[in-house]
Parts: C-alpha cells; structure tokens; sequence
C-alpha cells in the first residue's frame, strides 16, 4: 500500500499578486495545452488511430480535437494525466506553451526539452543505456555533474517496465473516477496538514464554498476540468502532483509512471546541463532516432 501522507514541505499559497497575475493569464492557458499537446503528438507521432486506440470510450474524431491549440471546447484534467501516461510527459509541463518549456525544466534549451520528450516513451532499459552514452560523450566536455546523473539514474533503476508503463488500452471514464477519487484526496489532505483555510482554497481556485466542497468529493459526478490543474500547480506553488494520486486503486501504475517521469527529466536536465548547443542538437537526433527505432516505424512516417 503506497503511503497516503502528502509531502507538503514545499507548498505554500501564492502570494495575492501571483494569484491576479495568474488570473489574467488564465485566458491562454487553454490555448497554451492544446499547442503542449500538439508539440509531443508531433515528436512522438502520436496522431490518428495511434492514439484512439490508446484510450477506450471515446471517438478518434473527439480525441483528435483535443490536441488541436485551436479547440475552444472544455478539456478534462484526467485525459491531461491520461496523455501524460501515454507519452510518459510529465504532467505539468502539458500545462505550458513549448516556448516556456527550456525555463520550467532548467534552463534547457529547445533541442534538450525535445529529448526528454523523445525519450518519455522508451522502455528502462532503452532509455539508461541512451542517458549512459550522453553522459559519457558529455564526460569529454568536462561535465561536472556524473555524480548526480549515476545517483539518479541508480534510483530509476529501482523501477521496471512492468511497474510503470501505461497498458495497451485506458478506459477513458474508469481511469477518469479512479483519477478524481484520489486527486479529492489529496486536495483534501494539502488543506488539513498545511491548515489552508477554505477561504485560502477558494481564492486560488476562484471558486465559492460549495464549488470547492464538490472538489473534495471522491464521489461526485462530474469530471475536473484542466483549470483545476492549473490553479493547483501556480496557486501553490507545486513542483510535483504525484502525492495527490497515491490514493488511485484501479490505475495504481500511474502513481509510479509520474514517480519515473520526475527522475528521467532530471536525469536528462543534468546531462545537458550547460552543454553546447551543437551536442544537444546531436543528442536530440540520436535520440529521436532511438525513439523511432523503438516504435519499428520510419522517421518520415507522422501516421503512426
């Protein structure tokens, strides 16, 4: 049984002026996950049928919609953290335009961002032995952080491909109540063990008691939409969302996946860390490379 007590140590509540910041910004946001998603259904070639067949209970044309910047339609959090499953993209960064991407994951620039995306999807094996060659080469330019690479990548080890790796097929609503059930838990727990008062809940989610009573119900009947997300990761500050999954029971998988993207995105930011732009851009191509090989498709092939 995986332990339920959130890590709140770095969770505090924006300041006021964050929050209207936040608030003003929010009219992008939406058009900001629809270019996110689009960005990685491009890299990895996760388009058409590929994808549908990924997710059961809804249409390819609907789920085709969803990764267009354009779609002006509601988007639920839980195909936000389905997609990121499927990609093995770390969830917040599907909250960001790609341009804010470098910043948020360190400071990298556009060829690293694109190899961590590349790699999400390969299996442990795959994916270390890429990151041991990186290091390697990276170790001629003088690299000052193999120590911490070899520590993080002797923590990912910890996990196989069985342990995290999304399944052939999610079930759209299933995977959508297990999700909500323990993301009302955990929302819950923040407020309790860091004494946030319901006041300090609403002004982050801009919401009214009742809304917010309805976010802490693991059994209400209705999906969270993806402003939800949002509001969590800026309101307070949030650098991981995986202690407000622990408590999912059907996809417990996922709770271990977003464990594993955390660890791959520091591994690679550590890597690339103050490398010259011609070894990223190599680094990016090899690893595309990789990826492709991987999936038995060619690179010229976006249909796949």
């Amino acid at each position: 049984m995986l332990e339920s007590k959130l890590c709140i140590n770095n969770i505090n509540k924006s300041t006021p002026e964050k929050l209207s910041e936040f608030k003003l910004s929010e009219k992008y946001a939406t058009s900001k996950v629809g270019y996110s998603l689009n960005r990685v259904c491009r890299l990895q070639g996760l388009y058409g049928e590929r994808l549908a067949l990924k997710i059961k209970g809804r249409k390819q044309s609907y789920l085709a919609k969803l990764i267009q910047p354009g779609y002006s339609g509601s988007r639920h959090l839980h195909f936000i953290a389905m997609f990121s499953w499927i990609s093995q993209t770390p969830m917040q960064s599907l909250f960001l335009h790609p341009k804010e991407l470098p910043h948020h994951w360190g400071k990298l620039d556009e060829f690293s961002c694109d190899t961590i995306t590349f790699c999400g999807i390969l299996p442990q094996e795959i994916f270390i032995g890429l990151m041991q060659i990186f290091c390697g080469m990276s170790e001629t330019k003088k690299h000052p952080r193999t120590q911490l690479v070899e520590s993080l990548i002797q923590a990912l080890s910890e996990y196989e491909d069985e342990m995290f790796m999304a399944p052939n097929e999610i079930d759209y609503d299933k995977f959508g109540r297990d999700y909500n059930r323990a993301v009302a838990g955990g929302l819950k727990r923040m407020r309790t063990e860091k004494n946030f008062a319901h006041s300090d809940m609403m002004e982050v989610f801009y919401v009214d008691r009742i809304t917010y009573d309805v976010y802490e119900n693991p059994y209400r009947d209705h999906y969270l939409p993806i402003e939800f997300g949002r509001r969590l990761q800026l309101g307070f500050n949030i650098e991981s969302s995986v202690d407000f999954v622990v408590d999912m029971r059907t996809y417990t998988k996922f709770i271990v996946a977003r464990k594993v993207q955390d660890l791959r995105v520091k591994i690679i930011a550590a890597i690339f860390y103050q490398l010259p732009s011609d070894l990223t851009r190599w680094f990016r191509e090899f690893a595309e490379q990789t990826m492709y090989q991987f999936l038995g498709k060619d690179k010229t092939n976006t249909d796949i």
